[in-house]
């Protein structure tokens, strides 16, 4: 699903042409296999339009593409989702401030500028999806629906709990996608029930994702599932497309804890592939949700190399 509508071109007018639908563009040609009008196609059959700087309004859902510097910054300043591009031209520039520039656009994608509009929109990345569940960033709203979850005692008994300041909590998962998403390329994602009909809103069943613990190198796999959606195989199958992420992006190993009496938790493990390599005393957040305590953890990794 697309949020982007509009791609609003403001380039050099010095270099920009017309092309057949008198959009500024910076090559001219008006072939069939130009470069411009086979990109300017790809996001079309993506429902996105593109328009030129002249053409545009104040409407949302919209990423203006630019190689101005100046411009770029303005953007930054007044909230406007935007993406720079370096050119020869250009090249002195140092766009200070704009987190996204590329050099070449005819080989972005639409996947990409999608991306690019969500971060600066404020609006969560999806970033796995198996066959009955989407994993998405978390956002600040998702906060009640996690302390629902962890509410029933059987969730907490093996897991660490949410602290007890809400609006801490809140204020902190407000944070965490620029202190880690941004940061690492991964971190705790929601986890979401698809539905059966367009029209029904994707229920968060759960957390689940990979997470840097202080002292250990390897990311660690975390997941919680509440109580009504237990038992069905869902976590087994999220883990799994977790740790596919994993691979994919060049990680070498993954590294679980457990409760040695959480029988379920150390059988799924594995049974994804962990194998039990320590002990080890850990701080471990109690559901009494104000001390942490030192608590014997079984140690599992996964090698991927």
């Amino acid at each position: 699903m697309y949020y982007l509508r509009y791609v609003v071109l403001r380039m050099a007018q010095e270099r920009a042409h017309k092309n057949q639908n008198g959009l500024g563009i910076l090559e001219a040609g008006a072939s069939r296999e130009n470069p411009w009008n086979t990109w300017i196609s790809s996001l079309l059959a993506e429902g996105i339009q593109v328009i030129s700087a002249e053409g545009a309004g104040q409407g949302e859902a919209s990423l203006w593409i630019t190689d101005d510097e100046s411009f770029a910054k303005e953007c930054v300043r007044c909230g406007r989702p935007v993406l720079g591009v370096l050119t020869e031209d250009n090249a002195g520039q140092g766009f200070d401030g704009v987190s996204y520039l590329v050099s070449d656009l005819v080989d972005v994608e639409p996947q990409y500028l999608e991306k690019v509009y969500r971060r600066q929109a404020g609006i969560p990345w999806d970033v796995l999806e198996t066959e009955r569940c989407l994993l998405r960033e978390t956002t600040a709203r998702d906060a009640d629906a996690f302390y629902e979850i962890y509410a029933d005692p059987t969730v907490t008994k093996h897991v660490e709990d949410l602290p007890g300041d809400r609006d801490a909590f809140t204020a902190w998962l407000q944070d965490y996608s620029k202190s880690v998403y941004e940061f690492l390329g991964y971190g705790i994602w929601t986890v979401c029930l698809k539905q059966e009909t367009l029209s029904e809103s994707m229920a968060v069943i759960g957390r689940a994702g990979l997470t840097v613990r202080e002292g250990y190198d390897a990311p660690e796999l975390g997941f919680v599932i509440g109580k009504p959606w237990q038992g069905q195989g869902l976590a087994y199958e999220i883990c799994c497309a977790i740790l596919d992420y994993a691979r994919e992006q060049g990680i070498p190993e993954v590294i679980a804890f457990a409760e040695p009496e959480n029988e379920a938790s150390l059988k799924l493990l594995q049974k994804l592939g962990f194998q039990m390599t320590a002990w080890k005393k850990l701080d471990w957040h109690k559901t009494d949700r104000q001390e942490q305590v030192l608590q014997d953890l079984v140690m599992l990794t996964v090698h991927f190399i």
